[in-house]
């Protein structure tokens, strides 16, 4: 009872002295969901209502306001969340009003180039011109919210920070419903939708900066300059990002096909649910850090490291469960076309707690104000992201874009925690009475393993290959991705009009081995119905059962073997 009473009360005091951080904590959680409700609540509708090459025109759009966000407002709204904190020894709303009058110039120049060069964005993006300026002012509009949302966040405002998140949302949402399921405007609709929720949002934020008194029309430059300082080293930056975020997307595209890419976004929207409650949780947490690391107090430093290795190990636990679980619902959550982003959600889920966990160790780098640093890591990220992307979509096809992901957001994390380390030393080891000498041992035991793995163990033993090599597959491809999705009606299709049960890939899986090494128990028992032979191997030798055994499915493996004996 007195050890229960203790913890009561050491409980009791820590929700007292963290009160203000969970309160903003669940409001930015709140306000996530809300953000997010928009996309998700409108998936399984739209994933049924669109075709994979009309969501993929989706992800085009959205990569490409990304693209034209770089250059408007040249990443200075990032300047007015800094420059908050220094409002008592500036004229902080001549500094806001700097910033949208750098927003405006450069948008009409950005607009300009544009025009100039229509026709090679065109063929890249893969969309109609005037969604091309469209995305130009979408992205604009952005820039005016984030300025607003800056300032809330510095001021600890979550309130009326949620408050224009739900209101962007709600309008996304409702104009969205409105153009595509009464207007039948298809992936026009739902773009549209995006953007009237955009320009509504800016329009409010223009209204909330101009009756909070925030914006006073400069007298000089000195601003201007300011901001830019701070703005053109996170250029590279941002364009670093958005290689590392969208440049996957751009590849899908022309190497595989659009309808591809539409299906990586539907894997890619999902994960965004651990984005968005990461950056959520950051949003909370990052103004209450700078405000510790200003101390330079030992104490306190251990805390946070403290603090902050249990949110990495909150992040995969979270991921790993969430990845779990969501290929399970896919059937409900987006129908049939999509089910084949089942197959990389791992990759993606696991890719975004790597995510959340670089956004943790970024906020010692903008506190110390080395974002040239900062840059030079992202374009770094960015030029690995688009190589390593490209040579895994050449080897594995979808799965390879994702595999790509998820490298380079780890490679990202691990260079940003040793630059963070750099601008702002932390005791990272000395706060859990870290050992080097027992890591170095755990390190180079793990590295042993790993050699060993990749020297003696074939390296796609269990993982089936999804490259595509034509963009117009056979009937047996089909039927052995049908398979390993489990798509009863799709498999029993192929078969009526005469596919082969027993037919094979490149590396010799057929549709029943496929079936097997993704536990689709009643796959196999209708492949088995129409023959299919449970006694074909793999080019490396594996059969159905073999990948049934790996499964840990013994029902499965005992079904098989008793075919086996049939035949």
């Amino acid at each position: 009872m007195e050890n229960a009473g203790i913890i009561c009360s050491r409980t009791c005091r820590y929700l007292e002295r963290n009160a203000p951080v969970i309160k903003a904590s669940v409001i930015y959680l709140l306000t996530a969901a809300v953000t997010a409700g928009a996309p998700i609540v409108l998936l399984p509708f739209l994933t049924r209502i669109l075709t994979p090459e009309e969501y993929g025109k989706l992800a085009m759009f959205s990569a490409t306001v990304q693209l034209f966000g770089i250059a408007t407002g040249l990443s200075t709204h990032g300047a007015v969340a800094m420059k908050y904190f220094d409002r008592d020894i500036i004229d902080f709303p001549r500094f806001v009003s700097s910033c949208l009058i750098l927003l405006l110039a450069s948008t009409a120049l950005t607009l300009l180039a544009t025009w100039i060069i229509l026709e090679p964005l065109e063929r890249l993006t893969r969309l109609p011109g005037t969604w091309l300026f469209i995305a130009v002012i979408f992205s604009a509009s952005c820039f005016i919210v984030q300025v607003q949302l800056s300032i809330w966040q510095s001021s600890k405002s979550a309130a009326k920070f949620g408050a224009l998140r739900a209101f962007q949302g709600t309008v996304e949402l409702s104009s969205s419903v409105v153009l595509v399921f009464m207007l039948g405007l298809s992936w026009q609709g739902r773009v549209a939708g995006i953007v009237l929720g955009g320009l509504a949002a800016s329009a409010c934020a223009l209204v909330s900066l101009f009756r909070g008194r925030w914006l006073r029309l400069p007298r000089d430059t000195s601003y201007m300059r300011n901001a830019l300082r701070f703005g053109l080293p996170l250029l590279p930056h941002a364009t670093g990002g958005m290689l590392i975020m969208f440049s996957d997307r751009l590849l899908i595209t022309s190497l595989l096909n659009v309808s591809l890419t539409g299906i990586y976004l539907v894997a890619s929207q999902l994960g965004m649910v651990l984005y968005l409650a990461n950056d959520a949780l950051n949003r909370a947490y990052s103004p209450l850090l700078i405000e510790t690391l200003k101390h330079n107090d030992l104490h306190r430093d251990r805390n946070v490291v403290r603090l902050t290795y249990v949110y990495f190990a909150v992040l995969i636990f979270v991921a790993l469960l969430f990845a779990a679980v969501v290929p399970t619902l896919l059937a409900t959550l987006v129908g049939q076309k999509f089910q084949a982003a089942g197959s990389i959600f791992i990759f993606i889920a696991v890719g975004q707690a790597f995510s959340g966990m670089y956004l943790m160790v970024a906020t010692y780098i903008f506190y110390a104000e080395r974002t040239a640093y900062l840059a030079i890591l992202t374009i770094i990220a960015g030029t690995l992201n688009l190589v390593i992307t490209y040579w895994m979509i050449s080897l594995h096809g979808l799965i390879g874009a994702a595999e790509g992901f998820l490298t380079t957001q780890i490679l990202f994390f691990f260079g940003a925690w040793a630059l963070a380390q750099r601008c702002r030393p932390m005791p990272w080891f000395s706060a859990i009475a870290f050992d080097a000498t027992s890591y170095a041992k755990a390190a180079t035991t793990g590295l042993a393993m790993f050699a060993y793995a990749s020297i003696f163990i074939a390296p796609n033993k269990w993982v089936l290959s999804t490259k595509t090599t034509t963009v117009k597959q056979s009937e047996s491809h089909y039927l052995v991705a049908a398979s390993f999705a489990g798509n009863l009606e799709l498999i029993t299709k192929l078969l009526i009009e005469g596919a082969d049960v027993d037919s094979s890939n490149e590396e010799g899986v057929t549709a029943l081995i496929a079936a097997s090494s993704s536990s689709h128990r009643a796959a196999v028992e209708l492949l088995l119905s129409y023959g299919a032979n449970p006694l074909l191997r793999t080019k490396e030798g594996y059969s159905a059962y073999d990948f049934a055994k790996n499964q840990s499915n013994g029902e499965l493996a005992n079904l098989l073997i008793s075919r086996d004996g049939l035949r």
